[in-house]
């Protein structure tokens, strides 16, 4: 039974170094359904800064429903 698990893939080069993740565990055949989340202070930009935090509330929610979470760096500014 796959695993459900988050993926963030985070800012700046974060999607780079997740997306490597993600090529390295398809050729590993793991049995992952992945739910792409958002997080940090570039999607905390691009929605307009409408979230409290740096991580939306959606993604809280697709946390707690997850068997686990790979996250790429984020970049934090002061006062979200």
């Amino acid at each position: 039974m796959p695993k459900k698990t988050a993926i963030i893939k985070g800012d700046g080069i974060g999607p780079e170094v997740v997306d490597s993740m993600l090529r390295v565990l398809k050729e590993c055949n793991t049995q992952m359904e992945i739910i792409n989340c958002e997080a940090g202070s570039e999607q905390w930009e691009k929605n307009g800064s409408k979230d409290k935090s740096y991580i939306p509330d959606v993604t809280m929610e697709a946390l707690k429903e997850s068997d686990a979470c790979f996250k790429g760096p984020t970049t934090t500014i002061p006062k979200p």
